[in-house]
Protein backbone atom coordinates (compact mmCIF):
# COMPACT_ATOMS: atom_id res chain seq x y z
CA UNK A 1 0.00 0.00 0.00
CA UNK A 2 2.81 2.40 0.87
CA UNK A 3 4.58 1.75 -2.47
CA UNK A 4 1.34 2.46 -4.32
CA UNK A 5 1.12 5.92 -2.71
CA UNK A 6 4.74 6.68 -3.51
CA UNK A 7 4.17 5.70 -7.15
CA UNK A 8 1.09 7.95 -7.31
CA UNK A 9 3.02 10.87 -5.84
CA UNK A 10 5.88 10.37 -8.29
CA UNK A 11 3.44 10.20 -11.20
CA UNK A 12 1.80 13.46 -10.07
CA UNK A 13 5.19 15.17 -9.88
CA UNK A 14 6.23 13.97 -13.35
CA UNK A 15 2.87 14.94 -14.90
CA UNK A 16 2.60 18.35 -13.25
CA UNK A 17 4.58 20.50 -15.72
CA UNK A 18 2.96 19.13 -18.90
CA UNK A 19 -0.52 19.57 -17.38
CA UNK A 20 0.33 23.10 -16.25
CA UNK A 21 1.66 24.02 -19.68
CA UNK A 22 -1.44 22.54 -21.32
CA UNK A 23 -3.55 24.80 -19.10
CA UNK A 24 -1.41 27.82 -20.03
CA UNK A 25 -1.87 26.99 -23.73
CA UNK A 26 -5.64 26.80 -23.21
CA UNK A 27 -5.58 30.29 -21.72
CA UNK A 28 -3.54 31.55 -24.67
CA UNK A 29 -6.02 29.93 -27.07
CA UNK A 30 -8.77 31.89 -25.29
CA UNK A 31 -6.91 35.13 -26.01
CA UNK A 32 -5.05 35.63 -22.74
CA UNK A 33 -1.61 37.24 -22.76
CA UNK A 34 0.77 35.54 -20.36
CA UNK A 35 2.90 38.12 -18.55
CA UNK A 36 5.69 37.19 -16.18
CA UNK A 37 6.97 39.34 -13.34
CA UNK A 38 9.97 38.81 -11.11
CA UNK A 39 11.73 40.96 -8.58
CA UNK A 40 14.88 40.89 -6.53
CA UNK A 41 15.40 42.40 -3.12
CA UNK A 42 18.57 44.40 -2.69
CA UNK A 43 21.10 42.53 -0.59
CA UNK A 44 23.85 44.37 1.27
CA UNK A 45 26.65 42.13 0.12
CA UNK A 46 25.33 41.35 -3.36
CA UNK A 47 26.95 42.85 -6.44
CA UNK A 48 25.11 43.72 -9.65
CA UNK A 49 26.45 40.60 -11.41
CA UNK A 50 24.85 38.36 -8.78
CA UNK A 51 21.59 40.27 -9.02
CA UNK A 52 21.64 40.04 -12.81
CA UNK A 53 22.39 36.32 -12.76
CA UNK A 54 19.60 35.57 -10.29
CA UNK A 55 17.06 37.65 -12.22
CA UNK A 56 18.06 35.97 -15.48
CA UNK A 57 17.40 32.59 -13.86
CA UNK A 58 13.93 33.74 -12.82
CA UNK A 59 13.19 35.13 -16.30
CA UNK A 60 14.32 31.87 -17.90
CA UNK A 61 12.07 29.82 -15.59
CA UNK A 62 9.06 32.02 -16.37
CA UNK A 63 9.63 31.60 -20.10
CA UNK A 64 10.36 27.86 -20.01
CA UNK A 65 7.78 26.71 -17.48
CA UNK A 66 4.98 29.24 -17.79
CA UNK A 67 5.36 30.05 -21.50
CA UNK A 68 5.05 33.79 -20.82
CA UNK A 69 4.82 36.20 -23.74
CA UNK A 70 6.48 39.10 -21.91
CA UNK A 71 8.55 39.44 -18.73
CA UNK A 72 8.92 42.49 -16.50
CA UNK A 73 11.47 42.85 -13.70
CA UNK A 74 12.04 44.94 -10.60
CA UNK A 75 15.73 44.65 -9.84
CA UNK A 76 15.78 46.27 -6.43
CA UNK A 77 12.63 46.28 -4.34
CA UNK A 78 11.18 44.58 -1.30
CA UNK A 79 8.14 42.34 -1.58
CA UNK A 80 6.41 44.72 0.85
CA UNK A 81 6.97 47.79 -1.36
CA UNK A 82 3.72 49.10 -2.88
CA UNK A 83 3.43 47.50 -6.31
CA UNK A 84 2.43 50.68 -8.13
CA UNK A 85 5.39 52.60 -6.65
CA UNK A 86 8.09 50.16 -7.75
CA UNK A 87 10.68 51.40 -10.23
CA UNK A 88 9.40 54.99 -10.19
CA UNK A 89 13.03 56.04 -10.17
CA UNK A 90 15.18 54.28 -12.75
CA UNK A 91 17.91 53.54 -10.23
CA UNK A 92 19.03 50.17 -11.51
CA UNK A 93 21.16 49.49 -14.57
CA UNK A 94 20.66 45.76 -14.03
CA UNK A 95 17.45 45.71 -16.09
CA UNK A 96 19.28 47.18 -19.09
CA UNK A 97 21.76 44.30 -18.91
CA UNK A 98 19.12 41.56 -18.82
CA UNK A 99 18.23 39.68 -21.97
CA UNK A 100 14.63 38.99 -22.98
CA UNK A 101 13.09 41.48 -20.53
CA UNK A 102 10.32 43.84 -21.61
CA UNK A 103 10.78 46.44 -18.88
CA UNK A 104 10.21 47.20 -15.21
CA UNK A 105 7.08 47.50 -13.06
CA UNK A 106 6.13 50.88 -14.49
CA UNK A 107 6.28 49.40 -18.00
CA UNK A 108 4.19 46.45 -16.79
CA UNK A 109 1.53 48.79 -15.40
CA UNK A 110 1.31 50.55 -18.78
CA UNK A 111 0.94 47.23 -20.60
CA UNK A 112 -1.69 45.99 -18.14
CA UNK A 113 -3.79 49.08 -18.83
CA UNK A 114 -3.97 48.14 -22.53
CA UNK A 115 -4.76 44.42 -22.31
CA UNK A 116 -8.19 43.03 -21.43
CA UNK A 117 -7.29 39.36 -20.99
CA UNK A 118 -4.11 38.89 -19.03
CA UNK A 119 -2.66 36.24 -16.77
CA UNK A 120 0.09 37.55 -14.48
CA UNK A 121 2.62 34.87 -13.53
CA UNK A 122 5.20 34.99 -10.74
CA UNK A 123 7.42 32.22 -9.44
CA UNK A 124 5.82 32.42 -5.99
CA UNK A 125 3.52 34.72 -4.05
CA UNK A 126 6.43 36.71 -2.62
CA UNK A 127 7.55 37.37 -6.18
CA UNK A 128 4.72 39.89 -6.42
CA UNK A 129 4.02 40.91 -2.83
CA UNK A 130 3.82 39.58 0.71
CA UNK A 131 1.09 42.01 1.76
CA UNK A 132 -2.55 41.24 1.05
CA UNK A 133 -3.44 44.95 1.30
CA UNK A 134 -0.78 45.68 -1.31
CA UNK A 135 -2.27 43.05 -3.62
CA UNK A 136 -5.85 44.28 -3.12
CA UNK A 137 -4.76 47.86 -3.83
CA UNK A 138 -2.95 46.74 -6.99
CA UNK A 139 -5.97 44.79 -8.24
CA UNK A 140 -8.43 47.59 -7.43
CA UNK A 141 -6.26 50.11 -9.22
CA UNK A 142 -6.35 47.95 -12.34
CA UNK A 143 -10.11 47.44 -12.13
CA UNK A 144 -10.76 51.17 -11.80
CA UNK A 145 -8.52 51.89 -14.77
CA UNK A 146 -10.55 49.51 -16.90
CA UNK A 147 -13.84 50.99 -15.72
CA UNK A 148 -12.62 54.54 -16.34
CA UNK A 149 -11.67 53.58 -19.89
CA UNK A 150 -15.02 51.91 -20.51
CA UNK A 151 -13.67 48.37 -20.61
CA UNK A 152 -15.86 46.06 -18.57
Amino acid sequence: MKDKHIIEILKDIVDYLPKYQEYIQQLKDQGYTMIGYCRKSKQRDENSNDCQRLLEQQVEKLKERSLVDKVFVSACCKSSDPIANRDLKNSSNVINELESVDGDMQDLLKVLSTIQKVCLVTLDAAGLTTGIDNLVSFLRQGIYKYCDEGIE
